[in-house]
């Protein structure tokens, strides 16, 4: 008998932890020696970056800040074709700078493996930076006015030179480690053989047989009798009459008379008779003997072979939002639609609970409001509000697509949190 069977399988697994790993490229020593004149130009180093990750944070390391109030900015570009840098991957703020290392924070931004540049710009000439000699790191500089935005393009260089600028970047790599729920429907045919295997069954039969036993009983029974004798007793009393004659005298006569007085005397005698009575008493006892009748079964024997092939859904751990707004990271940044063909979006993540995003010209003209439950642009402009990300879809209020340039992000959110940075949109 073969049977074909249908089973739906289910698989599960709970979810797993997310761990951050910190890499850095550049150079981290102070020098042997240091750089001025550094006002009015832009400076670029070049760097291999072996690892993947997100840049946070730009270091350079400064013999002198220069004058009171000195102010810098830093940058990192990718590496173009001609290997030279080329376009702004991320820059930071204007801030004053210090003698030692100065730690520039900027937007989280997603990194491959590969060279990079990293740029400096400061607005005096006396401000000396570290750097070593011969080594064979590649510098460029070219003019620019600071201290302002780091040009979308780093531009054609003015002059170059062997120096291995003291500055670095430092990433994180975040590690997703999921252990995904799978849920999966196998459909297996599975090809059932029938054997009968005889199987015995044994069933118990009771015979009773009576068996009597006669015991005797004696019982003896006495019975007294009494029987009386009568015994008769004769009792001679002599009596005596007197004769007065008139004689001096007196004569006595004497006349014996017999009087029989019967006294009955009874003795009893006893006599015990002794009967014996036989009784008997018969005492049956049953005797069950079973018998074993031995009747066949046939059960049958069914081997079952299948393949199952499941079908396999992975659900990851879930985002949450942050508690402050300092590691927001917006990717890809800048936005290029000669790379990015499918994905028309920008990301925006690490954000607070009810966070809003505001995306504005670079006057600061209004381009999209991007509020918590936003759900636009059929659904590449969203913002969940509780997951830590928003999406959007480089299109204004009106849903038009936007133009290349570069753009004015705003953060907001009701604790009171405030993120700015810029996104660059290359069409």
């Amino acid at each position: 008998m073969n049977l074909r069977i249908i089973i739906t399988t289910v698989f599960i697994f709970l979810a797993g932890a997310l761990t951050v790993q910190a890499a850095t490229f550049g150079e981290q020593g102070s020098g042997t020696g240091d750089l001025s004149g550094l006002d009015g130009y832009l400076y670029a180093t070049q760097y291999n970056n072996s690892t993947a990750g997100n840049i946070n944070r730009i270091f350079v390391y400064l013999t002198a800040a220069g004058a009171t109030g000195a102010q810098g900015r830093m940058a990192v570009y990718d590496n173009g074709g001609t290997n030279l840098p080329e376009s702004l991957v991320v820059q930071s703020n204007t801030q004053t700078l210090v003698a030692g290392w100065n730690e520039f924070v900027v937007a989280s931004a997603a990194v491959s493996a590969g060279t990079y540049w990293i740029s400096f710009q400061f607005d005096t000439s006396n401000t000396r930076i570290g750097y070593y000699i011969g080594t064979v790191q590649q510098t460029q500089y070219r003019a620019f006015s600071p201290v302002q935005s780091f040009p979308a393009s780093w531009g054609t260089p003015d002059g170059n030179g062997a120096f291995d600028i003291c500055m670095y970047a430092t990433e994180i790599t975040p590690t997703l480690t999921v252990t995904p729920t799978y849920t999966g429907t196998a459909t297996p045919t599975y090809t059932r053989t029938a054997t009968h295997s005889p199987t015995s069954t044994n069933t118990p039969t009771y015979t009773m047989t009576n068996t009597a036993t006669i015991t005797p009983t004696n019982t003896v029974t006495s019975t007294l009798t009494s029987t009386l004798t009568p015994t008769p007793t004769g009792t001679i009393t002599p009596t005596y009459t007197g004769t007065v004659s008139p004689t001096p005298f007196i004569s006595r006569t004497y006349t014996p008379t017999a009087t029989f007085t019967a006294t009955s005397s009874f003795t009893p005698t006893s006599t015990i008779t002794i009967t014996s009575t036989i009784s008997q008493t018969a005492t049956v006892t049953p005797t069950y003997t079973v018998t074993l009748t031995s009747t066949p079964v046939y059960s049958p024997t069914v081997t079952r072979t299948g393949t199952i092939t499941p079908t396999l859904t992975t659900t990851p751990t879930p985002r949450q939002a942050y508690n402050d707004l300092t590691e927001v990271r917006v990717f890809p940044n800048p936005w290029r639609g000669d790379i990015v063909r499918v994905q028309r979006r920008v990301v925006i993540e690490n954000l607070t609970r009810d966070a809003t995003v505001y995306i504005y010209t670079i006057d600061s003209r209004l381009v999209k409001e991007i509020p918590p439950g936003a759900n636009e642009d059929n659904g590449r402009t969203n913002n969940p509000g509780n997951n830590g990300r928003a999406e959007w879809g480089l299109a204004n209020q009106d849903g038009d697509p936007v133009a290349s340039g570069v753009y004015v992000y705003v953060i907001k959110d009701p604790a009171g949190n405030f993120r700015r940075g810029k996104i660059a949109i290359l069409k």
